[in-house]
């Protein structure tokens, strides 16, 4: 959500195992990092707060040991 309060959405698929069932993520003891590119492209021109939205659409698959989903906004490299 923009400071506006306008919306733009998107769907992702995030992967945390490769294909041969290797972890993709960064672990120190319990704790695991995964990093994932969601949106290299995006704007804002009006000051103020930007909100993100986390859903799972597949609510019928169980996803143990996930506690917590962090995100990391940076500037764009100019």
């Amino acid at each position: 959500y923009s400071p506006a309060g306008g919306m733009r959405t998107a769907n992702h698929d995030l992967w945390f195992v490769d294909e041969q069932g290797k972890s993709l993520s960064d672990c120190m003891g319990d704790l695991c990092d995964i990093e994932f590119l969601i949106r290299k492209a995006y704007s804002v021109s009006e000051p103020g707060i930007v909100k993100f939205e986390v859903e799972n659409k597949y609510t019928k698959v169980e996803m143990p040991g996930i506690i917590e989903v962090g995100l990391i906004v940076r500037e764009a490299e100019k």
